[in-house]
């Protein structure tokens, strides 16, 4: 199996060219017109943000972390220092979040998934055959009346909202060329043990079966699964490439990072601090997703030169997998609270239109 390293030192090479190219296509949304700002004078006191979280050290949010903490750093004087502790140095994610409630962590990454159990509202992110590309993608979680009310449910469960970020879209990988649903039929497809995507795998018609990413190479290397479906970064992360040809561009899932801060440290900060974490979040935020799309880009012509196949798929071709997996929407709507629902819907449409 590939190793870790090759994945890292892509991922930083792409991060670098990102950063001198310049800003990303898609900057997080400034702070609410009345802000935080609670007015206190600088006094030379010197704040430090902790920041973790339980992926390995290299990955996407890592490197997001590195450039907040460059940016914030420089941008402050030196009177906000950061330390960063990865790869679960300080608890797996669900003690880091309730780490930022209890104020003991300042800053923290992770995909939705272990977020939903403190923010409900986040399960509108977890249906499947939604967004129709990146770039309309990202411009939903960027669209400010979203955010804002997105916000405002973290702001509930004890967090403040910084940005998001994403892996694009994940990739389904399969021994066999996936046109259309019919081929999906009694298809075993390693996914999450998220529910909204079991569901809409079943209503294709595939076999969905959760395992931990620890167990998905041997998986596939036994035939105990067909296929899996992550981001390639993650399909190279784990080697998962080894064990498959076909790689289908379905846009199925948009694969959401947000990053999350202690509030209290936030608004203990003077006004001119509290403007500068604004400031670098969207530095760090437009080299990351700059970085990433290269990234991502190169490992994709990896995987050609190295003989594996790309399905694409037309709108019309699309669209018969979101005709059949709609149902499970509603699954995820009865988990969301209105206002929500209808913010993130009247999202997408302004986006599309």
């Amino acid at each position: 199996m590939k190793k870790t390293l090759t994945i890292i030192l892509v991922l930083m090479l792409a991060f670098a060219l990102g950063a001198c190219n310049g800003g990303g296509t898609t900057p997080p949304p400034p702070p609410p017109a009345n802000g935080d700002d609670n007015g206190v004078v600088d006094d030379g006191q010197v704040f430090v943000i902790t920041a973790a979280h339980a992926s390995p050290e290299g990955v996407a949010m890592h490197l997001w972390l590195e450039a907040f903490r460059d940016e914030i750093q420089a941008r402050s004087n030196s009177r906000i220092e950061m330390n960063i502790f990865p790869a679960g140095q300080l608890g797996g994610d669900r003690e880091l979040l309730e780490g930022i409630q209890a104020g003991q962590i300042t800053l923290f990454a992770s995909s939705v998934a272990p977020q939903v159990m403190f923010v409900p509202d986040l399960t509108v992110t977890d249906m499947l055959f939604v967004h129709d590309n990146v770039h309309n993608a990202r411009a939903v979680f960027q669209d400010q009346e979203l955010f804002d009310l997105f916000a405002e449910r973290y702001a509930e469960a004890g967090f403040k909202l910084l940005s998001f970020t994403d892996h694009a879209f994940r990739i389904l990988t399969a021994n066999i060329p996936i046109n259309s649903p019919a081929d999906l039929q009694g298809f075993t497809v390693r996914t999450s043990a998220n529910r909204f995507h079991v569901a809409a795998w079943e209503l294709l018609g595939a076999n969905p079966t959760p395992l931990g990413i620890g167990e998905v190479y041997i998986a596939l290397q036994q035939g105990v699964v067909d296929g899996q479906e992550n981001p390639i970064d993650t399909i190279f992360t784990f080697g998962f490439q080894e064990q498959q040809h076909y790689f289908m561009e379905l846009y199925h899932y948009f694969h959401l990072t947000p990053y999350l801060m202690d509030p209290v440290f936030y608004n203990n900060l003077p006004a001119d601090l509290q403007a500068a974490v604004w400031e670098s979040v969207a530095v760090a935020t437009q080299q990351i997703l700059d970085s990433y799309d290269a990234m991502a880009l190169g490992l994709r012509n990896q995987l050609l030169a190295d003989g594996k196949e790309f399905i694409t798929f037309s709108p019309a071709e699309q669209a018969a997998f979101v005709e059949l997996a709609m149902p499970s929407w509603d699954y995820a709507r009865e988990e969301v609270s209105p206002e929500i629902w209808d913010t993130f819907w009247a999202a997408i449409d302004r986006v599309r239109n």
